[in-house]
């Protein structure tokens, strides 16, 4: 398709755009542009980028030491930890490159959180839109990759070794693990719970299919109670003898993870809660 076409918003998808003007957008902010999409385009219509969802290509160090990535990694909070695992690995086999991340200013006040905690493996984030011309040619476009096809077949961490031109086969296991999460200091919870064992519940997750219906939450606490006889933590209230509402105390990203490094046992349906726990 080329510049001058006219596309819908609902064919805006799997790739960053350009808008009439020659900004360089992500589809996650069409909602937040509030205009119309006449004259918007791919990117791909404007320019060659490396985009693995239409042509899978092959990464290798640039001689620059630089990596320019469109919308990396995501903009919710467990894709993001997983994508930023990949460029922790990048960033430990090849410790001089500078990681530039081209985001949304629209991603959840937590998700940003994540990329400011990650400042050790990335440079400052850049925020979209940019000029067309200012974006770098060796750009990878991992922008709107809930639409491409892998996304729902691959784990994760498989899906975004690919979308930037690494083969599964030369990330080991050992380090597909988020192991990075291990280096960020985190703040001390409050007593007693700083040193009282406990199970943590997130029973709500950023998609209504994935969160735990209200009336099924108090029988899940009880269960919990019953199996493991510690007291149950979560992020809003519940009506049980056992159950604590701590959301006062996890009111950022630093803190939440803290409840989840302090837990004996983390039980729920959110991804990036689990994603967490199973490092911390």
């Amino acid at each position: 398709m080329g510049q001058t076409a006219v596309e819908n918003s609902a064919s805006l998808q799997g790739e960053a755009l350009v808008d009439r003007t020659g900004n360089v957008w992500l589809p996650y902010d069409l909602p937040h542009v509030g205009a119309s999409f006449d004259g918007w385009s791919r990117l791909s219509s404007r320019r060659e980028v490396r985009h693995a969802g239409r042509r899978p290509f092959r990464w290798r160090a640039p001689a620059n030491d630089t990596l320019h990535v469109l919308n990396g990694m995501g903009v919710t909070l467990g894709d993001s930890i997983i994508g930023m695992n990949v460029l922790a690995w990048l960033k430990t086999c090849h410790p001089g490159l500078r990681i530039h991340l081209y985001r949304t200013r629209h991603a959840p006040a937590p998700v940003e959180r994540l990329y400011e905690l990650a400042r050790h493996i990335i440079e400052p984030v850049h925020y979209l839109p940019q000029r067309l011309e200012s974006i770098p040619p060796d750009v990878v476009d991992l922008s709107d990759f809930l639409y491409w096809p892998r996304f729902s077949s691959q784990p994760m961490v498989d899906f975004f070794m690919h979308g930037l031109g690494i083969a599964s086969s030369e990330i080991p296991a050992s380090a597909k693990a988020n192991r990075w999460l291990g280096m960020l200091p985190l703040p001390s919870l409050p007593a007693p719970w700083s040193s009282q064992d406990y199970v943590l519940f997130c029973d709500r997750a950023s998609t209504a299919l994935r969160s735990v219906p209200a009336e099924q939450a108090v029988s899940m606490v009880d269960c919990i109670w019953k199996r493991y006889g510690l007291p149950v933590l979560g992020f809003h209230p519940i009506s049980h003898p056992h159950y604590h509402d701590v959301s006062s105390h996890s009111r950022d990203l630093d803190h939440f993870m803290a409840w989840i490094k302090g837990a004996n046992l983390v039980v729920g349906t959110d991804s990036s809660a689990v994603h967490i726990a199973a490092r911390l």
